[in-house]
């Protein structure tokens, strides 16, 4: 019979100061730390986690230039209970953050908050397959062999396509095979989400054969 546990890991995304020819972005910060926040507070149902129910919810969020939270959008979710209580956690944190800055103003400003629900096998947790093949396509980089490297970043994005280093990478591999235009979409696609994601949240539910 299968057992399932509760547990959850932290992915740093911190705070950011971007120049730009004419701007400086700081990027809003969590007081206190968010990771353990929301990892404490949510929950993996049993009987969702039997289901096999797992995978990534995406929540936009917007912040006043007060830093409070004043708006919440759920963009996906694997389930709707899992959607309503990360909102419901979300909420509790509406006086926590600080503002947005832009060139010394504070400012509105949309943000991004990533909890992936992951079911495994055991009680080691493995490291994630992404960062994996990441590690595997900079290798392939660095060789100068750029197609294979191209594919294997390709998969590490289908497994995660919220992490802004996978583009980041791609972005250096399409420059070097001669697509420019897809280069600078990579690239503003990399430099948007480290904007725009405040945390990545990975809660666990280990099953476990008895």
């Amino acid at each position: 019979m299968k057992t399932f546990y509760l547990g959850f890991l932290f992915f740093l995304c911190i705070s950011i100061k971007l120049n730009g020819q004419d701007s400086t972005f700081i990027k809003s910060s969590f007081k206190g730390n968010l990771y353990e926040y929301f990892g404490t507070r949510l929950t993996y149902p049993l009987d969702l986690a039997i289901k096999g129910v797992s995978g990534f919810a995406e929540i936009d969020f917007r912040l006043n230039n007060l830093g409070k939270l004043d708006s919440i959008n759920v963009i996906s979710a694997p389930d709707l209970r899992l959607a309503k209580e990360i909102v419901n956690v979300l909420v509790s944190t509406k006086e926590l953050w600080t503002p947005t800055k832009l060139n010394g103003n504070t400012i509105d400003y949309k943000y991004k908050l990533i909890v992936e629900y992951k079911i495994i096998q055991g009680q080691n947790v493995p490291r994630a397959e992404s960062a994996i093949l990441r590690d595997k396509a900079e290798k392939k980089f660095n060789k100068q062999k750029y197609n294979d490297a191209l594919e294997i970043i390709n998969n590490a994005i289908k497994l995660d396509p919220f992490d802004y280093r996978f583009y980041d990478l791609r972005s250096k591999v399409f420059l070097k095979i001669g697509d420019i235009e897809k280069k600078e979409m990579d690239k503003e696609t990399s430099i948007s989400l480290e904007k725009q994601i405040v945390g990545c949240v990975v809660i666990i539910s280990y099953s476990i054969v008895k």
